[in-house]
């Protein structure tokens, strides 16, 4: 579904105070979607009695019912527990977000609202939705027609299956460019996701050296068993590959195109035009077709990657006093 697909969607607003309600009607209306409303718990179980939002906006402290209880009694009833809920909240702490994730929710945004970041998040997940539930009939409709699917009905079930893991997986790389505060950390999310989306045998991320003239393995996973994730300091005895050799790793990075050899694929980690990484993937297997919709779909989450180790090294030069605030912020002293 495009941006402009999923606009009409109906939206229910949760909110005890008339000026978030305000302010989320507002920008929510200016992008064509259909806006509910009430001020407390009790009053939004009564609404969604009576109509089916597709995604709720829940305010966590609220009187009479609070935004946590009424997730609990949405998730509990079995008409309501498929009802994308995000919470808004002005609490960022740690065991809240999970408490809230705990209980069902999808997402969570911080007061006061970005419009932007909204917008993103409520259509990621509005999407997400719409996935699911065409896969859902798709699954019904196989389990109905077992002895007639076709290769066809397999291919366009197998498609969508991997369009709802990849925007699960760029949802994924998306919170962890709030969370990962270190290379290790952002390199395990990074490959974690990449496994889950493509189901690979194994996958892992090259790094240039400070001289820019080699390529060396930072992190893998799935190259000593499946799942099992290495670190730098367990890689030291890996290959590594020199930016000119022509190898498919030092070409993805040199061309900043993608590139496969076998069921083995290698796709350039890109922050705006420039490489800062390759990440090479063994388990690419299929038709040509299939093979290269999962080539895609690696360069994709390349992409996304590059944002999540972008951030990591910005902020680490921003403690470390290496980053210049005043040149990044454009402030003349």
């Amino acid at each position: 579904m495009s941006e402009a697909a999923d606009k009409g969607a109906r939206i229910l607003i949760v909110d005890d105070t008339l000026q978030n309600i305000q302010v989320l009607g507002t920008v929510l209306r200016e992008e064509n979607y259909q806006i509910n409303v009430a001020q407390n718990g009790l009053q939004a179980l009564d609404v969604v009695g009576k109509v089916s939002p597709d995604l709720i906006l829940l305010d966590v402290m609220m009187p009479e019912l609070d935004g946590f209880e009424t997730c609990k009694r949405l998730k509990a009833d079995a008409e309501t527990r498929d009802i994308p809920v995000i919470f808004l909240t002005a609490k960022v702490e740690t065991e809240d977000i999970v408490h809230g994730f705990e209980l069902g929710a999808v997402d969570y945004v911080t007061k006061p609202f970005n419009a932007t970041e909204l917008l993103a998040r409520v259509h990621t997940h509005l999407e997400i939705q719409r996935l699911r539930r065409e896969l859902e009939q798709y699954n019904e409709q196989l389990e109905q027609k077992v002895q007639e699917r076709t290769a066809e009905v397999r291919a366009a079930h197998q498609i969508l299956e991997r369009q709802v893991k990849e925007l699960e997986g760029r949802d994924r790389l998306s919170h962890a460019q709030m969370s990962s505060d270190t290379h290790e950390a952002a390199y395990q999310e990074i490959l974690q996701v990449v496994a889950d989306v493509l189901d690979l045998e194994s996958a892992s991320i090259y790094r240039p050296d400070a001289a820019g003239q080699t390529l060396q393995m930072v992190a893998a996973v799935g190259l000593t068993g499946a799942g099992v994730l290495q670190q730098a300091e367990d890689l030291q005895e890996q290959d590594t590959f020199s930016i000119s050799d022509g190898s498919i790793v030092s070409s993805a990075f040199a061309d900043a195109r993608p590139g496969t050899d076998g069921p083995t694929a290698a796709v350039p980690v890109l922050y705006g035009e420039d490489a800062i990484g390759v990440i090479a993937a063994v388990g690419l297997v299929g038709d040509d077709a299939d093979q290269q919709s999962r080539l895609d779909t690696l360069w994709r989450l390349g992409r996304e990657a590059a944002l999540v180790l972008h951030t990591v090294e910005m902020n680490s030069d921003l403690e470390s006093g290496e980053l210049d605030v005043s040149a990044l912020l454009d402030i003349e002293e």
